[in-house]
């Protein structure tokens, strides 16, 4: 997964999809095969971008920081960095002062 501002692609389980797109996937029920139509449309001045947008979409960094985080929940496992953490503070004290 990556951004790169200066292509402005994001890319997510080897889907690319251009920034500058991201806007379109808001201007109404639609599927992601959609997106050439709309833009195609939209450059036409046929289709309107969205008036109201969700404040993750504003910013791509929010986007970013989300699918970051995603992939990263999707890839580690819990169970055992669970079974390691349990092992590791078996044997330590509890503090009590706290």
């Amino acid at each position: 997964m990556w951004l790169n501002y200066s292509n402005r692609q994001i890319s997510r389980f080897g889907f690319l999809v251009r920034s500058d797109c991201l806007k379109l996937l808001f201007c109404g029920k639609l599927d992601v095969l959609d997106l050439p139509a709309l833009a195609e449309l939209t450059s036409l001045g046929l289709c309107q971008l969205p008036q109201y947008l969700s404040p993750w979409i504003i910013d791509p960094r929010s986007l970013l920081a989300f699918l970051t985080y995603s992939t990263f929940m999707t890839n580690v496992d819990l169970v055992k960095h669970t079974e390691v953490a349990e092992r590791l503070l078996a044997d330590t004290p509890i503090i009590s002062h706290l």
